[in-house]
Formats: structure tokens, sequence, C-alpha cells
């Protein structure tokens, strides 16, 4: 993963450096890593375009000459983008920021608007919980379901990484993929409707067969020759077939009567 944050001025210093980033690492990126004794939260935004416009935003200051790092005028960097509006793309004047007031920009960019610009690692946390506590999500180090704190490998992109009283950044790329799985739902096409006999049989022909097609397809049984074409062929046959056998049935036949359709109606995928 990688982690974009707002670092040192160029001589290595906290501030009195010049304005604007004169080494392209003042602000800049590098592979992501636990600070000493764990970070103390890992906070993410819920809401995916704030999340991307959030991102873009870190991206873009970790690329930017026009950003450098500087406690002392840790200010100047919402006070330029105040004066865009917060589009940080129109920036023209070279400013200062430090690790907390970027990620403060970026949070009010990306929408939330009542973030204090001028946030510390120290305040952080609590003024994003205290004005928008429904938006975010706080993993802190008693969270059990994955230790997002003091590992790389459960983050997210966007995620924000912060140490109180000493670093803050986030997460820009190789993060975690949402990996959650939908559960599973009955098949939601429309059901066959058995001839008057009770099974379909092979040479039997018309929408009733389409629709027994298509639920075989959807329950795993793939048509790869002719589809759902309304013919009861023989390829139609052998999916019935495996349908009869992953059923368990003692009958394997290739007729889909009326034993099939209630296994078939009570299939999750």
């Amino acid at each position: 993963m990688i982690f974009g944050s707002a670092r040192i001025d160029e001589r290595g210093k906290i501030s009195g450096g010049k304005a604007g980033s004169q080494t392209a690492k003042e602000i800049s990126t590098q592979k992501a890593y636990v600070y000493k004794g764990g970070w103390d939260v890992c906070i993410r935004i819920k809401d995916k375009k704030k999340r991307e416009k959030f991102i873009n935003f870190m991206k873009w200051a970790c690329s930017t000459s026009l950003v450098g790092y500087d406690q002392s005028q840790r200010w100047t960097l919402n006070h330029e983008l105040k004066r865009l509006d917060y589009n940080y793309t129109r920036l023209d004047k070279k400013c200062e920021c430090d690790c907390s007031s970027l990620v403060s920009c970026g949070l009010i960019v990306a929408g939330f608007k009542k973030i204090n610009p001028l946030n510390t690692t120290s305040t952080l946390e609590d003024d994003i919980r205290s004005k928008y506590p429904k938006d975010f999500t706080f993993f802190t180090k008693n969270y059990k379901n994955g230790d997002h704190t003091k590992i790389i490998k459960w983050q997210r992109n966007g995620d924000i990484l912060n140490k109180v009283a000493h670093h803050v950044g986030a997460i820009l790329s190789g993060g975690r993929v949402n990996t959650v799985k939908k559960a599973p739902k009955h098949y939601d096409g429309v059901f066959p409707k058995l001839p008057k006999r009770g099974y379909f049989k092979k040479g039997d022909k018309g929408l009733e067969v389409k629709r027994l097609q298509n639920l075989l397809i959807w329950a795993g049984y793939p048509l790869k020759q002719y589809g759902a074409d309304g013919d009861y062929e023989d390829e139609t046959v052998e999916a019935v077939n495996e349908f009869m056998r992953d059923c368990g049935f003692k009958k394997i036949n290739g007729m889909f009567g009326k034993k099939s359709l209630a296994h078939a109606k009570k299939l999750k995928r």
C-alpha cells in the first residue's frame, strides 16, 4: 500500500523553510507503515464519492511543487484554498501545511465543510466524530475484526491513519478491496408453467421451455451451444439430468417435472 502525508521541510526541519516543495519530498508518498507503538485510529470515509475526492486531493498535494511543509505557516494552504472555494486545481501560489492541516483541508475538499482546517493530530479524530459521526467509521486499537492500527493489511484507499501528537496521513493506493459478498437470493425470473402432463420432455418447444432454460442457466447449468432457444433438445436434457443429480434424485430421466420445479424454487444463488 502507498501512504501519502506532509512530512518535513527541505532542510529536515519542521519550520522556517521556503514556501512550496523544494525537494518533492516535503509532501510525498511512501510505502505504508505502522507508526511506532501502532496508529491510534484508522478513520474511513463511508461515502465512496467523497472518499475519491479526498484521495485525489491528497495525490495532488503529494505531486505538486506548490505545497510545502512548515508548521509555523500551516494555515497558508487553507488560506489559499478558501480563496479558490477549495478548487485546488486552480492553485497558483506557493503555500505551506503540516500533516494534520493537509488532511483537514482534504476532508473539506471532499465535502466535509465543517471540519476545522487547522486541526492537529490531537484534535482531528474528535473534530470528525463530533461533526460527522454518521459519515465515518473509526477503527481503534480495540477493534476486533482486523487490526487496522497495527498491521498494514486491512486498510482501504482513503483510510486516514492518525497517531496523536506525532503524525497523520492516508492510504492512497493498493488498499484492500471490499470483498463482502451479496447474500444469495431466490430466482427472480419467471418460473416455467408445466405442461398438462406434468413435466417437460425432449421435443417440447415454446415459451415455457425457454423459461425453463433461463432458470437452468441462472442455476448454474449453462446451455453453451444453443442457450435459451425454446427447444427441449439434447443440451437441455443433459442440463436437466445434471440438475437432478445435484438435487439427489434417484431417477435421472431428463424430464423436468413437479419435483424438479419445487427444488428449483428453493434454490438461492
